[in-house]
């Protein structure tokens, strides 16, 4: 049922209402409302349960069903520049307030606010009830002094949530959003099920060692191998070794049997380099390896054909979907800082393992930062981490 919550919550009369509606009304090129729901609630069911947020499927639910419902309004319409439906949608579910709140008590709140900026940054600015005001005209005979109100219970609420609850909260909204990108790009959950159950295996490591040493023409190191392998044993590792001693290419049994595996080199040129190393093995049925750094837009753009396909490739490797992540250490810092739409990657950090290559060449700012995130999140995220160096 494609308004289950929706039924429970406002009852036979607007479910029929909403289901007949959302039936004949595109969200989408080629796509109804209905259809669109239906496929961001699938997604959601896979994403929660690979990402252990359960808990909170009802609301993610009613997140889903209710995130497009300004387009239902008759001043919206699908390619035509018009009324926001994000605007529209928080206006209807203000109108729904008392019913949600039975339901779901103060989540309303955080219901309100995400749909609202279901396609926008949550900054602090836009948890300001004064920034409502620049919608005035087009709330024309709309209580906004009221709903403002709504926006001073919801900073009230947000600064009395416990810190892991509100990153639950927060990750829930992104794994949202990624069903609703999934969705719209018109992909199916067999597209997606190859990377979220995928786990890096010791053979996988062992095959591309032989691949590796044969493109060389060398031979493995079997007394430096056992020491490699037995890297996985460990949740937290410090590696000092000199250069040439095969860090970077030993460090992948650390990934072993991990959910998701990062690896932050310190430069573009190494980091394009180690994924051409390990993308003839990983690659070679499924894309279960990709790298994302700053600019790495201009590269692909220059370095390839730029079809439908690759640009949502991209997306996932901006979004660090991959199950192994080649990257850098600014990338990490950055999503853990919440800067701009962090919430479609920081969730995928959870029960991952991190290897911070070359730790020496960071500065004392980044490794203050990364203390500091390591302190609040390696518990919540259950993160293993692997720090790799030559001369630290």
């Amino acid at each position: 049922m494609t308004y289950e919550i929706c039924k429970k919550v406002f009852g036979e009369k607007f479910y029929n209402e909403i289901e007949k509606k959302s039936s004949i009304k595109k969200s989408h090129p080629n796509k109804y409302l209905k259809k669109h729901v239906d496929e961001v609630k699938n997604f959601l069911k896979i994403l929660l349960k690979r990402f252990k947020l359960k808990r909170y499927k009802e609301f993610a639910e009613i997140l889903a069903e209710l995130h497009d419902i300004g387009k239902l309004d008759d001043r919206w319409e699908l390619g035509h520049k018009n009324v926001p439906h994000s605007i529209i949608g928080m206006v209807k579910i203000f109108g729904m307030k008392n019913d949600i709140m039975r339901h779901f008590g103060n989540l309303y709140y955080i219901l309100l606010y995400f749909i609202y900026r279901h396609h926008s940054l949550l900054t602090r600015k836009s948890l300001n009830p004064l920034h409502l005001e620049q919608f005035e005209l087009l709330l024309k005979d709309f209580p906004l002094e009221e709903l403002c109100k709504d926006f001073h219970i919801l900073q009230k609420i947000l600064d009395e949530i416990d810190f892991e609850e509100k990153i639950d909260i927060i990750d829930l909204f992104g794994i949202f959003k990624l069903s609703d990108i999934f969705s719209a790009s018109n992909k199916r959950p067999d597209d997606i099920n190859f990377f979220l159950n995928y786990k890096l295996k010791e053979e996988n490591v062992l095959e591309f060692l032989r691949n590796y040493v044969m493109k060389r023409k060398s031979e493995i190191d079997y007394e430096r191998l056992n020491i490699q392998r037995k890297f996985s044993r460990y949740d937290n590792l410090i590696l000092i070794a000199p250069t040439g001693w095969g860090k970077t290419i030993g460090c992948l049994f650390f990934g072993v049997d991990s959910e998701k595996f990062f690896i932050t080199l310190p430069t573009i040129t190494a980091i394009r380099d180690f994924y051409e190393a390990i993308s003839d093995t990983f690659n070679k049925y499924e894309r279960v390896a990709d790298m994302y750094y700053y600019l790495y837009d201009a590269y692909i753009s220059a370095e390839e054909e730029l079809d439908y396909e690759r640009i949502f490739i991209y997306k996932m490797a901006r979004n660090m979907l991959f199950p192994i992540m080649i990257t850098t250490v600014d990338q990490l810092i950055l999503t853990f800082l919440q800067s701009g739409k962090f919430f479609l990657k920081r969730f995928n950090f959870r029960n991952s393992s991190i290897v911070l290559d070359e730790i020496h060449l960071l500065t004392p700012q980044m490794i203050h930062i990364l203390i500091h995130i390591l302190k609040r999140f390696r518990k919540k995220y259950g993160l293993r981490l692997m720090f790799m160096s030559a001369t630290f």
